[in-house]
């Protein structure tokens, strides 16, 4: 009932319901670490999710990836380091939807506001009828307390009076008339007038009530959307993996799926070509990897790589490397598979990861604001330090027998 209220004075009004969608369209800084061309094939993949969502009468998400994607193509990409040397297919791509997209962009906001308007209404009109049933529900709460409060007034005046009776019979019983013949009639029993005062007093008056509303808060406009994950993906990728696991070198590989309906399906693996060692991974032949999944229709929904003699988690290298496809994507995931231990983590950054790592400049592997720097040496106190802040078990992923994976391994071609 609560939500439901909450819910109802957050979308009472169109006007800042509007302004709270755009503003979730916001992304982080653009890294200069992040090679331009990922942000290009992210930006096209950003453009593709918008159509889809659109397409699926999701008008809100839409708008909110169609904004983040014409602010992030328009103008943040132009800081980086490359833009101006950078040409490619996937450039030339996104220049050319950015036409479409801000008018598509335009004709959203003015049907939402439109719809906006129109459920704000409604639910002002939820809100009165809401707030007239709570306030009857006070004034009947009310009454019923002024009512047990006079039973028990009266109640207690009539243990006083009660009491001051027997006070006074028990006076009464020693009075003592020494003449018989002396007059009564000037006799002073002080319990008297205590009785006279008692019943006399005036009932206390019922407290003001203040029925000011109660502050409420707005939940935010957009949410993540779940995601399905086959569930022999991770065993696919360690027997692709096995060779460099049983070297200690690292192997690194692209989650990619697609939505269907409510959530993000992730059913491929893509090993693109790449050099590793014990500590790290480095992808190469990029573009090979976007024909495949232009051609495939497949999305970049995150990323997985092994931990051959390590525990799962995510390194101040993998931080910035997760930050990159999370800022464009909020649902996008990190797996880390650490066969050596047993362990498997599904990672996401925290909303203070997002924000430290986005606005960190520093590369290889280093410590991150507040974290204690006389235990750096020590791995393991490190991570556990860094997991706390920065990364977190994602809540939005769950696992399904029910998938099939398809593991593609560039290096083999």
């Amino acid at each position: 009932m609560i939500s439901d209220t909450l819910d109802a004075e957050a979308k009472s009004n169109a006007t800042e319901r509007m302004k709270k969608l755009l503003k979730s369209a916001e992304s982080l800084k653009v890294s200069d670490q992040v090679p331009i061309a990922r942000y290009y094939r992210s930006l096209i993949e950003m453009h593709r999710m918008a159509m889809a969502y659109i397409d699926d009468g999701n008008l809100e998400k839409g708008l909110v990836l169609l904004v983040r994607f014409c602010w992030f193509a328009m103008d943040e990409i132009r800081s980086h380091v490359d833009y101006s040397i950078h040409e490619s297919e996937e450039k030339r791509r996104v220049a050319e939807l950015i036409p479409s997209a801000m008018t598509k962009a335009e004709n959203i906001k003015r049907e939402l506001k439109k719809i906006f308007e129109a459920e704000a209404s409604h639910f002002r009109r939820l809100l009165e009828v809401h707030r007239r049933k709570q306030q009857e529900e006070q004034e009947a709460e009310l009454g019923q307390t002024m009512e047990k409060a006079a039973r028990e007034i009266l109640a207690e005046e009539a243990a006083k009076a009660a009491k001051t009776d027997r006070m006074l019979d028990k006076k009464l019983d020693h009075i003592e008339i020494v003449d018989p013949n002396m007059a009564t009639a000037n006799l002073n029993f002080p319990s008297l007038s205590s009785i006279s005062a008692a019943s006399t007093a005036t009932k206390p008056s019922a407290p003001s009530i203040n029925r000011v509303d109660k502050p409420t808060s707005t939940p935010g406009p957009m949410s993540q959307k779940r995601m399905a994950v086959s569930g022999e993906l991770i065993e696919k990728f360690l027997d692709h993996a096995k060779e460099n696991t049983m070297n200690n070198v690292e192997t690194c590989g692209i989650l990619c799926g697609k939505m269907v309906r409510d959530r993000f399906m992730v059913t491929h693996v893509i090993i693109p070509r790449q050099k590793g060692s014990a500590d790290g991974c480095i992808a190469e032949g990029e573009e090979e990897v976007f024909r495949l999944q232009d051609n495939e229709g497949l999305i970049t929904l995150g990323w997985i790589h092994t931990h051959p003699s390590q525990t799962a988690f995510l390194s101040s290298v993998d931080l910035h490397t997760h930050c990159a496809y999370q800022t464009m994507m909020s649902e996008a995931i990190a797996i880390v598979a650490a066969p050596a231990k047993q362990e498997v983590g599904t990672f996401v950054l925290t909303p203070e990861g997002l924000s430290t790592i986005g606005a960190c400049e520093l590369t290889g592997f280093h410590p991150h604001p507040g974290i204690f720097l006389i235990f750096f040496f020590i791995l393991c106190y490190f991570h556990d330090l860094e997991a706390q802040r920065l990364f977190t078990a994602a809540q939005h992923v769950v696992y399904s027998a029910n998938i099939p994976c398809t593991v593609i391994d560039f290096r083999n071609r």
